[in-house]
């Protein structure tokens, strides 16, 4: 059996192919190693941190239960975000989206450091970016937020490397033109 520490210096397609030689510990490395990624991507869908928690572990158990299916020589990343893309999706289709109270509903006056916080983040690039199109900013997460390739993100989205390109050069050109509008 192999050990923790063998399994540390493993690719994530090396990792899958442990699990299902029947390596538990292998996929325990791997959800340590994808934990947060895909939480904060499904988070980024869902806009609730249990919801993400939630759809997070959903994710694992589908991903656990389909290792056998994974290809090797594909890239784990792409495969566990496609998994996790459509568990979200599934979600928000199944599930109604509430908007959040005003913030005007407190008795008291807010905390101007709260302010201050929620003014900053208002202005942050992710913030902006999430006007584009569902599909340019999911891109642009990906590549930028994510680091996946263009083949990746192709994968995750099931579309071609093409689209992605169009998508990407779509969504930057509106985040442009969105920030320099604002000044």
């Amino acid at each position: 059996m192999t050990t923790v520490e063998e399994c540390e210096i493993k690719s994530p397609e090396e990792l899958a192919g442990q699990c299902q030689a029947g390596c538990r510990d292998a996929f325990e490395l791997l959800v340590r190693q994808y934990a947060d990624r895909i939480f904060h991507f499904i988070l980024r869908w869902s806009g609730n941190h249990a919801d993400a928690q939630d759809l997070t572990q959903e994710t694992f158990l589908k991903a656990y239960r389909s290792i056998h299916r994974f290809d090797t020589t594909c890239s784990f990343t792409a495969w566990i975000f496609t998994i996790a893309r459509n568990t979200a999706i599934n979600h928000c289709q199944r599930t109604p989206r509430f908007d959040p109270l005003p913030e005007d509903h407190r008795s008291s006056a807010p905390d101007p450091a709260e302010q201050l916080e929620v003014s900053d983040a208002q202005s942050s690039l992710w913030t902006v970016a999430r006007r584009l199109k569902k599909k340019q900013y999911e891109a642009l997460w990906l590549r930028y937020g994510e680091d996946l390739d263009l083949t990746e993100i192709a994968r995750v989205m099931r579309t071609n490397t093409l689209h992605v390109r169009v998508l990407l050069h779509r969504a930057r050109r509106e985040l442009a033109r969105h920030l320099t509008h604002r000044h």
